[in-house]
C-alpha cells in the first residue's frame, strides 16, 4: 500500500505529464519497481473487490427480502464477510431484521445460518442484530405479525439466551406486536404459534420469561377477537 501510495506523488516530480522542459532521467530498475507496485496493489484489490461485495449490507439485506436463494453455506459466508460486530448498529439491525424476516418465511438455511448460529459463538452476534432479528420472526417488512409456526418461537428463545438484557427485547417485541395487523397466514396459524410459544417458555431466560408469557396471552385475544 505504501508502494503504491507513493506513486503519484513520483509521478509528479518526475513524469512528464505536465509538459516539464527538462526530463528526469530514470533508471530502467525504478520504472520496473512502479510497474510492480501498481500491479502487485491492482491484484490485490480485484482479488479482494468479490469479498467486498459480498460482504456488503444492502445487497445482502435485498436478497433476504426479496426471495434471493440461499444455498447451504452461502449466507455464512456474506455475514462473515460483512463482519457483524464491526458494523454500525444501524446496520446491525437492518441485517438481523431481514434475516428474522426471511426466517419466517421457512427458508431453513437461513433459519440455520442467521438464526441457529448464534448459539455457536455467542460474541459474533451483537445484541443489535439479536434484537432485529427476534422482531423479524414475528413481524413481515409490510409490519403484520407473520410467523414461522414450528419455528419463530424456538428461534426466538434462541436469540434470547445471550442477549444481556432479554427482557427490555421482547419489551420492545411486544410493542411491535401490539401496533401490527394480522397476515392472512397468522390468522390462520396463530394456534400452533402459540402453542410453540407456551412450550418454550422454559427455554427463554427466566428475568423475561413473565413478558414472553404476555406476548402469547396478547396474540391469543388477537386472534380470538
Amino acid at each position: 500500500m505504501k508502494m503504491a501510495g507513493q506513486l503519484r506523488e513520483l509521478r509528479n516530480r518526475y513524469g512528464t505529464g505536465h509538459g516539464r522542459a527538462v526530463v528526469h532521467n530514470i533508471t530502467p530498475e525504478v520504472v520496473d519497481t512502479c510497474v510492480h507496485g501498481a500491479l502487485i496493489w491492482s491484484r490485490w484489490a480485484l482479488a479482494r473487490m468479490q469479498t467486498v461485495l459480498m460482504g456488503a449490507v444492502q445487497p445482502l439485506v435485498d436478497d433476504l427480502l426479496e426471495g434471493g436463494t440461499f444455498y447451504g453455506g452461502n449466507l455464512t459466508e456474506r455475514l462473515q464477510a460483512a463482519n457483524i460486530t464491526k458494523l454500525e448498529e444501524s446496520d446491525q439491525r437492518a441485517l438481523g431484521l431481514a434475516v428474522g424476516q426471511r426466517a419466517a418465511r421457512a427458508t431453513f438455511n437461513v433459519r440455520i445460518e442467521g438464526i441457529l448460529a448464534c448459539s455457536e459463538v455467542p460474541s459474533n452476534w451483537p445484541s443489535a442484530y439479536r434484537e432485529a432479528a427476534l422482531q423479524g420472526l414475528f413481524i413481515n417488512p409490510d409490519g403484520q405479525l407473520y410467523t414461522d409456526p414450528e419455528h419463530s418461537a424456538s428461534g426466538a428463545a434462541l436469540l434470547l439466551q445471550h442477549h444481556p438484557e432479554p427482557d427490555k427485547a421482547l419489551a420492545e417485541l411486544r410493542l411491535l406486536v401490539a401496533d401490527a395487523s394480522l397476515s392472512l397466514e397468522f390468522e390462520i396459524s396463530s394456534g400452533v404459534t402459540i402453542t410453540a410459544m407456551e412450550a418454550t417458555t422454559p427455554r427463554v431466560p427466566e428475568s423475561a420469561q413473565e413478558t414472553w408469557k404476555a406476548i402469547a396471552d396478547d396474540l391469543r385475544q388477537r386472534s380470538a377477537g
